[in-house]
This record gives structure tokens, sequence and C-alpha cells, in this order.
């Protein structure tokens, strides 16, 4: 299937990642709507022409298409700029999937995306499922301190790795960190202090706690989704370097008509000063 064929909405929602975009388009073809897949489910209206392309939230695709008076068959989907996988908490059987936009979180949304998209099968493990809730429990638990870096989509799908390491804040390859720890016990930040309840050995027992939790869930999902990952993360980039390459293209052929127009431009100027020349030289 083409990402712009028009599908049944249904279908196109069960297949689509967060980032995909819906368009619908009126009888007379002059106008359309369009909204973009969020990673709950729901959908945002970006584009509508009767409201000033005022945005609005709706809880599905089925429901905006409701909204718009289309059928599924005239609902056109645009899977090109997706990545991931929808994660909707309530229907995380089992699971404790935080609903908290917090930073201390990050970190079990993204295990839990990841594996519902390369490895399914292990929503159904209860081994994998006890790692995961102890992992979250460990997050809320050290809330006030942990944090980690939004995953980027360019790097989503980069392998999960341990190395243990004898490293003064060793993290063994899991992405989380304590903010204010760092600027403790970088000496060189002294513009800014950050209170924290914590002792030094408190930041080291709770790093403890987190690593081995981590290492949990690690040998569980990284033999199953190695692969899977590796592959999506060398495709990520070589179109990520192919866009590059492209927009440099575009940027040097636009130069090129710049060189071209300013060539001709001083070829004319040539030619007219030759013409004086040749006027004042033959009298």
């Amino acid at each position: 299937m083409s990402s712009t064929d028009s599908t049944a909405a249904t279908t196109a929602v069960f297949n689509a990642t967060p980032g995909t975009l819906f368009r619908i388009y009126k009888t007379d073809s002059t106008a359309h709507y369009t909204a973009v897949l969020l990673k709950d489910g729901s959908v945002l209206e970006v584009k509508n022409p009767d409201t000033s392309n005022k945005k609005e939230k709706f809880a599905s695709v089925a429901l905006w298409r409701e909204a718009r008076g289309a059928d599924e068959n005239n609902v056109q989907v645009d899977s090109s700029k997706g990545s991931g996988t929808v994660v909707d908490a309530k229907i995380a059987d089992g699971f404790n999937y935080p609903n908290s936009d917090k930073p201390a979180y990050y970190w079990v949304k993204y295990i839990y995306s990841i594996v519902k998209e390369a490895a399914p099968q292990l929503l159904s493990s209860d081994e994998f499922k006890a790692a995961y809730n102890e992992m979250v429990a460990l997050a809320k638990k050290h809330e006030t301190e942990l944090t980690h870096y939004k995953p980027s989509p360019s790097f989503r799908y980069r392998a999960l790795v341990y190395k243990p390491t004898n490293g003064k804040l060793d993290w063994c390859g899991y992405s989380g960190r304590f903010e204010s720890e760092y600027y403790s016990y970088n000496k060189r930040q002294t513009s800014y202090k950050r209170q924290t309840s914590y002792s030094r050995e408190e930041f080291n027992i709770a790093r403890a706690e987190l690593v081995a939790a981590y290492k949990k869930i690690y040998d569980i999902v990284q033999p199953l989704v190695r692969d899977y990952m590796e592959k999506k993360h060398t495709i990520t980039q070589l179109t990520y370097t192919n866009g590059t390459y492209k927009r440099s293209i575009k940027n040097s052929e636009k130069r090129l008509v710049d060189i071209q127009e300013t060539i001709e431009y001083l070829k004319e100027k040539i030619a007219a000063n030759e013409k004086k020349l040749a006027g004042l030289t033959s009298q």
C-alpha cells in the first residue's frame, strides 16, 4: 500500500505509527482537512479550511472522520513521517504504564513502545511484566531526582546496551541520570546549584537499584529486539543521511542557478563594454 493511498481508516489506524498524517479532501478537491496521529492513539487536527486551521483534538481517527462527514474510503494516509508505536495506557494490561509526562518516566515509556513494536510476545510474559513494573516503581521512587534525555526519533532504534565499567557515575548503558548529582559533582558549574534531598551515598544506592532493574529488562528484551533495532536504525540513519544529501543538492542547484545568472549578467556587461570600446577605437 502506498503511503498516500486512500484506505479504510480502521485499517490505517491499526498499522499507523505516531506522526502519521490523515487527510480528508472536500468534494471539489479545492481544500482538505489534515490530522496527525499522536502517541496515545488520539489525533490532532492541524489543518481545517473552515476554521482558519484552528487546532482540535479527537480521541480517535474514526471520531475525527465522522466529525468531518467522510466515510472510511475517503481518508488518505501519509505514513512517511511516522515512527514508533501507539501506546494506550488504558489497555496496557497488567503493566503499570505511567501517565505522567515527567522525565523520570521517559525510559520506561520508551522500552514499552519498543517491545510492543519489535517483540509484542513479551507483553504476555509474566517475567517481563514483573521486571517492567519494578522499573516503573523505581522511577516513581526516585521521581524528583531521576531524569532522562527525551529519546530522539533519529536514535529511537539504537541497540540496547549494557556495559559495566568502573566509572564513578556508572549507569552501565541505562540512559537515566541524576541532574542534581551532576551539578553537585561538577565544580565548574558554580552558577547553578540544584536542591537535592539525596546524599552522595543515597545517589549511589539509587543508581545501583535502577541499573539492576535495567539489567533484568535488558537480559529479557535485548536478544529479541537486537536484529530488528539494528535494521531499523540503519534504515533511519540512511534515510536521514539521504535527506541531508538531497537538501545539499537542492541548495547547490540553487547556487548554480545564481552563479549562471551572474555569469550571464557579466557576459552582457562585457559585450556592452566591448561594443563601446570598438566604437572608440574605430574613430
